[in-house]
């Protein structure tokens, strides 16, 4: 089947699902990366924390 688009242009269906799928794998491994990030910035804070009571304790 053919569909066409607000610009007038003509695309099979197979080629509109597919580029919709691209696009939500795209925005999952976006999700992924985000999370990573956190989990590193959490680590990054717990690593902080450690420090500042290490400091008291030399103290």
């Amino acid at each position: 089947m053919l569909v066409i688009n607000k610009d007038g242009d003509m695309f099979s269906d197979r080629r509109i699902t597919e580029r919709r799928q691209e696009k939500i794998e795209v925005k999952e491994e976006k999700r992924k990366t985000d999370r990573r990030k956190d989990s590193s910035s959490k680590t990054e804070r717990r690593q902080g924390e450690r420090r500042k009571v290490e400091r008291r304790k030399a103290k």
